[in-house]
């Protein structure tokens, strides 16, 4: 067999790997993920060993359907492990690869970067996301070393580095009840500095104490607990993302791209977006039929499904479709069309094509 082919049924499967546990160099006063040290404490180091780097090396890939493999390392601060730990691991990926392709992304608070880790970076095409919470006030109000020191100028070195050795970058940046306030500002700053990729994150953590010293609150947690001072609130987000939309729109679709606006416009043209978070929901799908057969002109309404793959989602969803189709025609003749690569179809899905005149 021919492990270039995918299956019919072949999806890409991710698992992060998080090589320094929840070991870092930077103690940012909003992560969530330093405290899970506590839930180890009858052990204080928690690296990933040369065993456990091989047993998942050779069991993710072979669990892959798909001829393509991402490893995507985070942390903590992955960066805390040697390169010659990472060269163990693309060692590794070249040996279990059987003819795969391999690709590489690691996730770094950028503080750590030096020439020798940007040339490594460079050489072996790996894509790199850099962990920064916008202009200097905003991003040392919360990320700050253990001490208390500010990181953002550490952080802009390792940049100004990947820069110069030519290395592909993208930013991860934290929206918080601080910086929320400021979003053309917090936007220009990242286009600016030639970011062409970019992932807003908002702060939503509630806080109670547990026994073992952590201080976040899980879905176990289920009784009314207060947000977190550093938490948007939903009007904070929303008008953030709107503003920031609003000039973005305008001038820099196609060079700067915003993974929440790219998915968001996944869903309104039918396509699955990049991340399942943004999956076209119930509202989306009752907003966008009645918004759409409203801006028709003519008696006749074509809806367009394609993909991705449409027939990832399943029946009943084009069954919703349907119904909202109905309520919102008002005389129009509503007519469906669907793009699919056809290794999805049932009878059970041309039962309903053929039922409801589907092309």
């Amino acid at each position: 067999m021919n492990d270039n082919i995918a299956t019919p049924f072949a999806k890409p499967l991710y698992v992060m790997l998080k090589p320094a546990g929840a070991h870092c160099n930077l103690a940012c006063k909003y992560c969530y993920y330093l405290e899970k040290n506590n839930l180890y404490q009858n052990s204080h180091r928690h690296l990933m060993s040369d065993e456990m780097l091989e047993q998942f090396t050779r069991e993710y890939i072979e669990a892959q359907t798909m001829p393509q493999v991402l490893f995507t390392w985070h942390g903590g601060e992955p960066l805390m492990r040697s390169i010659d730990f990472y060269k163990k691991a693309l060692a590794l990926q070249k040996k279990y690869a059987h003819g795969k392709q391999i690709d590489n992304v690691i996730q770094t608070n950028g503080t750590l970067l030096t020439d020798e880790w940007c040339e490594f970076f460079a050489k072996n095409h790996w894509l790199v996301g850099i962990s920064i919470d916008g202009p200097q006030e905003y991003h040392d109000h919360y990320r700050v070393t253990p001490a208390g020191k500010p990181s953002w100028e550490k952080v802009m070195q390792g940049i100004s580095l990947l820069k110069k050795h030519r290395v592909e970058w993208n930013a991860m940046a934290v929206v918080n009840a601080y910086n929320a306030e400021h979003p053309l500002e917090f936007y220009h700053f990242f286009r600016d500095n030639g970011c062409q990729y970019l992932q807003f994150t908002p702060i939503v953590e509630r806080l109670t104490e547990h026994e073992d010293g952590r201080t976040l609150a899980s879905l176990a947690d289920n009784r009314e607990i207060p947000l977190a001072d550093a938490s948007v609130t939903p009007e904070q987000w929303g008008n953030f993302l709107c503003t920031i939309f609003d000039d973005w729109v305008r001038h820099d679709v196609g060079k700067t791209f915003v993974e929440i606006f790219d998915c968001t416009l996944a869903n309104w043209m039918g396509v699955l977006p990049g991340i399942c978070a943004h999956l076209m929901s119930d509202e989306m799908l009752e907003q966008f039929t009645r918004e759409y057969i409203e801006a028709q002109t003519m008696p006749q309404v074509l809806f367009t499904w394609h993909g991705g793959e449409p027939l990832m989602r399943s029946i009943d969803f084009y069954k919703k479709a349907l119904a909202l189709q109905k309520k919102y025609a008002h005389g129009k003749q509503i007519d469906n069309v669907i793009q699919t690569n056809g290794t999805l179809l049932t009878d059970e899905w041309c039962e309903f094509f053929a039922k409801n005149h589907w092309d």
